[in-house]
């Protein structure tokens, strides 16, 4: 009876750690607000050595509407970005690997001219 309670719980703790290593990392922006003739994206780019699946969400922050959703695997280097069609929101940033393995930020762009106004990172 004892060994049975020590292969159950050798089990569960195996089970625990396995879903543990397999957890997406999930990051969020602040709010982010846009003025008039501006327009935002974001981008999340995969810094790590190994392919990665990466999602980016804009959501409406009154109502949490998914605006706009963008996923793709992405390779060392590469990125996946969303707009939301420029709407303010706020920005949710998913991988399949550590923190470390990824960069998010959120642009304000100039709409007319496509310039970047500033780089909000995302820690």
């Amino acid at each position: 009876m004892k060994n049975h309670r020590l292969v159950l719980a050798v089990t569960v703790l195996a089970c625990t750690l396995a879903s543990l290593a397999q957890a997406d990392t999930v990051l969020y922006s602040a709010p982010v607000v846009k003025a008039t003739g501006e327009g935002l994206t974001c981008a999340l780019l995969n810094v790590s050595t190994q392919t990665r699946n990466l999602k980016v969400d804009v959501i409406e922050f009154f109502t949490n509407t998914i605006l706009d959703s963008e996923q793709d695997s992405a390779d060392p280097g590469g990125i996946v970005s969303a707009s939301g069609d420029g709407l303010d929101g706020t920005y949710r940033f998913t991988a399949d690997g550590k923190k470390n393995d990824v960069r998010a930020s959120v642009m304000v762009q100039t709409i007319s001219t496509g310039a970047t106004l500033s780089v909000i990172t995302v820690p």
